[in-house]
């Protein structure tokens, strides 16, 4: 767990396995540590501090860069990029999904 608590600042949590970016209520799936592996389930909701967040996105990656149209994502990329999960439920609260989550 990295951060504390407050509503309106982003917090970086680690919830039953999974890191999460925390903000105003909702839960981003966060870059992941490349030790993860297996069958991930990617819940709903998740709860920290007392107050519940809606798992509403996967990431995109923050470190980019766009030259001459294109679009380069360096190693750190994806939000499971490097790990070795086999499979992936994600939830219907779901919005935004990063199309480089599952690089590599």
């Amino acid at each position: 767990m990295i951060g504390t608590d407050v509503r309106g600042e982003q917090v970086t949590a680690v919830i039953n396995g999974l890191r999460y970016l925390l903000n105003d209520g909702n839960a981003q799936v966060a870059r992941q540590d490349k030790s993860l592996s297996g069958d991930i389930i990617i819940p709903e909701k998740v709860s920290f501090g007392g107050n519940d967040y809606i798992v509403n996105s996967i990431v995109y990656p923050s470190n980019t860069a766009t030259y001459g149209g294109y679009t380069s994502i360096s190693a750190e990329g994806g939000a499971f990029q490097g790990s070795s999960i086999t499979s992936v439920t994600i939830p219907k609260t779901i919005t935004s999904l990063s199309p480089c989550a599952f690089i590599g």
